[in-house]
């Protein structure tokens, strides 16, 4: 149902909705999140939805988004390691319904992880622990 008209783009305020490429063929234009890139904030109210004028976007409640799902590779994780970083757990848009501490270390509950990519783009790890495996992929 998406025409490619940029209102989503336009309504989100942290400008992390972006047209695919040339490289995507027919769907070039089409606007995407690259959570792992860049992280959606799940805004309150849901702009992107709302302005969504063919209504290819519906409305949900926040915690039924669905972008993916976040994945920890403990060898790299600096809580796991002993350092103190809790940056993660502490951005999650959905609290401990997402994302929590278990011990030493982030669990990240699939039933309330939207893949948003906040605890991505919050890892203080050179080589990021966190990585958002793709809904649908």
């Amino acid at each position: 149902m998406c025409e490619r008209c940029a209102d989503c783009r336009d309504a989100c305020p942290y400008t992390v909705i972006l047209p695919l490429g040339p490289a995507y063929g027919e769907a070039e234009g089409t606007p995407v999140i690259l959570p792992q890139d860049d992280a959606c904030r799940l805004c309150d109210d849901l702009p992107c939805i709302a302005s969504c004028p063919p209504g290819a976007l519906q409305p949900v409640p926040r915690e039924d988004v669905n972008m993916g799902l976040a994945r920890l590779d403990s060898t790299l994780c600096l809580a796991v390691r002993g350092e103190s970083s809790d940056s993660c757990v502490a951005s999650c848009p959905l609290g401990e319904k997402a994302l929590r501490w278990a011990g030493d270390r982030p669990e990240i509950l699939a039933a309330g992880c939207t893949g948003c990519g906040m605890c991505v783009e919050v890892c203080p790890a050179r080589a990021r622990a966190l990585a958002i495996d793709p809904a649908g992929m």
